[in-house]
């Protein structure tokens, strides 16, 4: 018999107290507590997603004066957003990823310095998909039902 063990230590999750950016199907990116504060991000800050076209699930946020102007939600945990459905889906898309639900990837909040950016990479290896909540899934099922 020959064991594999799986704890902590080998078997990441991502968590609240981790950063991390959900991506919605709807185009909404929403970066949490952990992640603005981090960055140094606030409500009216200005963000770019950038793609390695080299290594296309290869990932980076930006503060960036052409980008996206975050703002704050989240009613039980702080939480900054921006939309743009262009942007969701092509980058599920180069990752092969192909849900209505939320996905959710740790975000590297030690910085890659690249022509005088900070960059800070997301983690496409690892990611979740979020489950819809009951509510949501009986919605989520009724649509497609009158589609």
């Amino acid at each position: 018999m020959k064991l594999v063990k799986f704890d902590s230590t080998n078997s990441a999750t991502v968590r609240t107290k981790q950063a991390a950016v959900t991506l919605k199907a709807e185009g909404q990116i929403v970066i949490n507590g952990e992640a603005f504060t981090k960055l140094g991000l606030k409500a009216g800050d200005t963000i770019a997603l950038l793609q390695d076209s080299e290594n296309p699930k290869t990932w980076f946020i930006v503060k960036d004066k052409d980008g996206f102007k975050l703002r704050t939600s989240g009613k039980t945990s702080p939480t900054l957003v921006c939309q743009n459905e262009k942007v969701v889906t092509t980058l599920l898309a180069s990752l092969g990823i192909k849900t209505e639900n939320a996905v959710r990837f740790k975000l590297n909040t030690e910085p890659v310095k690249f022509e005088k950016q900070l960059l800070y990479k997301i983690d496409t290896a690892e990611y979740r998909i979020n489950e819809p909540k009951p509510a949501e899934a009986a919605t989520q099922e009724a649509q497609a039902a009158n589609a």
